[in-house]
């Protein structure tokens, strides 16, 4: 009954709820114009979207780093379990879980710059186009 109930909820509330358009959300809320940084950079680059480029350029990068750094920090933890786990079974057993995830961890982050290499190879032309996005030096700004 809870489930007809939501549900009858739901349809109701797309039909009479009246959706926004773009025109009546500029009116709300105001014109936002692009910064004047990432116009230039878009001027340069001669493309409109080059700074969401930039953006998860810098956010795989960082992230890589984050995940970089944890890989190293659970194999180090792995290492000292292992050397202090007095050849218990039991501790071996989490050893082993830990570099699986370990390595697990490493081939994500492999991976996750073959996935922006191939997107950037398949739309782009070009497999550095997200990795490493080139931007021509702004003059007279």
């Amino acid at each position: 009954m809870k489930i007809l109930k939501s549900l009858f909820l739901t349809l109701i509330s797309f039909f009479t709820i009246k959706p926004v358009f773009a025109q009546e959300f500029d009116q709300f809320v105001g014109r936002v114009d692009t910064p004047k940084g990432v116009a230039l950079y878009n001027i340069e680059a001669g493309s409109e979207n080059i700074a969401i480029l930039l953006f998860f350029s810098k956010f795989i990068m960082f992230i890589t780093m984050l995940a970089s750094l944890w890989v190293v920090i659970n194999v180090l933890m792995a290492a000292i379990s292992y050397l202090t786990g007095g050849g218990k079974p039991d501790n071996h057993q989490k050893v082993k879980d830990k570099l699986t995830m370990s390595v697990l961890g490493l081939i994500i982050i492999v991976s996750s710059y073959t996935v922006a290499g191939l997107i950037g190879l398949i739309f782009f032309g070009d497999a550095t186009y997200i990795i490493n996005p080139t931007i021509a030096p702004i003059t007279g700004a």
